[in-house]
Order: C-alpha cells, then structure tokens, then sequence
C-alpha cells in the first residue's frame, strides 16, 4: 500500500518555510513599502483626523515607537520561527537567536541602498533585544508560549488594521496602495496563523510510548 505521508525530508525541508517566508515578509517591509516617511505621512494624517491637538514632537515620537515596536515583534517571531525549525537540535536557541540577529544586520546593510531609508546600529539591536525575549518566553513553559502567541496575534492584527488604514490613506490622497495593500492581506493572514499556534499550544503533549511507570 502507498502512504500518503510527506518523507521525513520532506517534512524537514518543510519546517523551514516559515522563517524564509518571515525573513521575506521582512525584507519587503524594509523596503519603500513602509519607509519612515511613508508611515509618517499615515501617522500625521491619522492623528490629525483622530487627535487634532496632538503637536507634531507627539505625532513623531508616537510614530518612532510604533516603529521600534515593530522590529521587536518582527524579529521576535523571527527568532521563534528558526527556533521551531531548528529544535531539538543541540543549541537551537542559541542558534535561532543568531539567525535572527545577523538577519537584521543584513537588512539594515540592505537598506543602505534605498534612498528612502537610513541604516542603524539602534535597530539591530532592537532586534536582538525582540529575539531575546521572544525565545525567553518560547522555551520558559507552554502556558508563557500561548500567552506569547496570543499577544503577538492581537499585535500583529493591529498592524493589519493600521495597514487597512495606511491603505485607505493611500487611496484618498491618490497615491498607490497595491503594495500596502498587498502587505495587509499577509500580516492579517499571519495574525489568523498566530491564533491558531496559540490554541494548539495549550494542547498538552501526550507522554512518550513506555515513558508510564508501571508498565506491564
């Protein structure tokens, strides 16, 4: 009879999917698609619509955080990714943590060549700082995991909004919004795969065969 089942190499090639299809969701919001002029020109028009008393030092340093917020998370998840593909092999932590930093130092070099945006040294290490904790939380206990899932999918789906936002925001004042758009869809799709890892891990994992005591 033929299985049906993937073969293991298969299935290992496999688990590393997520973290290339991550580090490209990455590279494509490290691009124009969400330069620091671009979110900027979404923030002051938000706020002067949401908050007209808000002065324009508040609007930037809501803007600045908001973007340091987001490297956190995008390499958090990052770091959890290489993690997941990379377990429960000898020094997976160390390893994933590795992975996800040197990434960000590649896409800061990168970003170097677009003239919409400015490298820095902060940034990698506000990457670091997201990988570190993010895997503090992933390996502490199951309970600190779905917790983690769970406040990065509500997080993730608030960046999808202000992506519908940043989309409609586009649209009014006439310039193209098929990139954001674009990148909407996909940070709303990872926020519906977040929710989902969050409820399967509360599931408990079943012991081991002949791992029971007592057995016949």
């Amino acid at each position: 009879m033929t299985s049906t089942d993937p073969s293991p190499a298969r299935r290992s090639l496999a688990r590393f999917l997520p973290p290339i299809l991550w580090m490209a969701l990455i590279a494509l919001g490290s691009s124009s698609v969400l330069s620091g002029s671009r979110t900027g020109q979404w923030m002051y028009s938000m706020l002067g619509h949401v908050g007209p008393w808000a002065t324009p030092a508040l609007v930037q340093a809501i803007h600045l955080a908001i973007r340091k917020v987001g490297h956190v998370l995008e390499f958090g998840v990052l770091a959890v990714l290489w993690h997941r593909a990379l377990a429960p092999a000898p020094r997976a932590t160390v390893a994933a943590f590795l992975l996800a930093v040197g990434y960000g130092a590649v896409d800061e070099l990168r970003q170097g060549l677009d003239p919409s945006r400015v490298p820095t040294v902060s940034d990698v290490m506000v990457d670091g700082l997201g990988a570190g904790i993010a895997l503090a939380v992933w390996t502490e206990s199951p309970a600190l995991r779905a917790a983690a899932l769970r406040v990065a999918a509500w997080v993730v789906g608030l960046l999808a909004g202000l992506g519908v936002l940043g989309t409609v925001v586009d649209v009014t004042l006439g310039r193209p919004a098929g990139d954001v758009a674009g990148a909407t869809l996909g940070l709303g799709a990872l926020a519906v795969g977040l929710a989902r890892c969050a409820r399967g891990a509360r599931i408990p994992t079943a012991p081991p065969p002949g791992g029971a005591a007592g057995g016949p």
